[in-house]
C-alpha cells in the first residue's frame, strides 16, 4: 500500500530528511493519499497528472511495477522512469518502454 497522510507523513517527511532528500527545497512536494484506503494505481496515476502541472518531470522512482507503467504513460517518453528492485507485490504489469531497473539509490 502507499505512504498515507494519517498513518506515514510525519515518519516518511523525517526519513526524507534524515537521508538528505531535499524535501525542504522550495519546489519539493511530498504527496501522499490523503487516505489509507484508496487504491494505489488510482492515487498515483492521478498524482502524475498532477505533477505534471508542476512543470517538467525529469525522473520517476517506483517500487511497484504495475504502478510504474501507469506512470510512465502519464509522463512521457522524456521521463526517466525507474523501477527499484525492492520489496514489491507479485502483481504483474503490463509492458512498459523505456523503464529503467536499479536494486538501490543513494544521495551523496
Amino acid at each position: 500500500a502507499g505512504r498515507d497522510v494519517p498513518l506515514m507523513s510525519f515518519g516518511t517527511f523525517d526519513q526524507l530528511k534524515q537521508h538528505a532528500f531535499p524535501i525542504e527545497q522550495e519546489r519539493s512536494r511530498l504527496i501522499l493519499k490523503p487516505k489509507r484506503h484508496i487504491d494505489d494505481l488510482e492515487f498515483k496515476s492521478q498524482a502524475a497528472a498532477t505533477i505534471m502541472g508542476f512543470g517538467e518531470v525529469i525522473a520517476s522512482f517506483e517500487n511497484e511495477p504495475k504502478n510504474l507503467v501507469a506512470m510512465a504513460s502519464v509522463f512521457g517518453p522524456k521521463t526517466m522512469n525507474v523501477f527499484i528492485n525492492t520489496v514489491s507485490s507479485d502483481h504483474p504489469a503490463p509492458k512498459g518502454q523505456g523503464i529503467y531497473r536499479i536494486s538501490h539509490f543513494v544521495m551523496k
